[in-house]
């Protein structure tokens, strides 16, 4: 038997937490580092038919639309941040509530 999608993706996809008003979400796909590749995805893979770095953008917006959806849907709280707040006191007064 093969490997799970789990084990393929354990070395090449990663969730990292460097600060608590940060979330990224990294994917690593080596085929994709190349320009022909690239050119590739776009035009053969997804169907466009010019090869626009322009697609790059739309292909963000589609994700960050579909994390708010995401986090609409599953109720996650979401802490908008002041400029100069320190972050850490105010999620942990936010996490304490949630759990409270």
């Amino acid at each position: 038997m093969g490997p799970t999608v789990g084990e393929i993706l354990a070395d090449h996809v990663s969730l990292k937490v460097s600060c608590v008003d940060r979330i990224y979400v990294n994917g690593y796909v080596p085929k994709l580092q190349t320009s022909g590749q690239l050119v590739f995805f776009l035009s053969e893979h997804l169907g466009y038919p010019v090869a626009s770095p322009a697609l790059l953008g739309q292909l963000g917006e589609r994700f960050n639309a579909a994390v708010k959806r995401f986090v609409k849907r599953q109720q996650i709280p979401v802490v908008r941040f002041q400029r100069g707040q320190r972050k850490v006191e105010v999620a942990s007064l936010s996490a304490t509530a949630a759990l409270g």
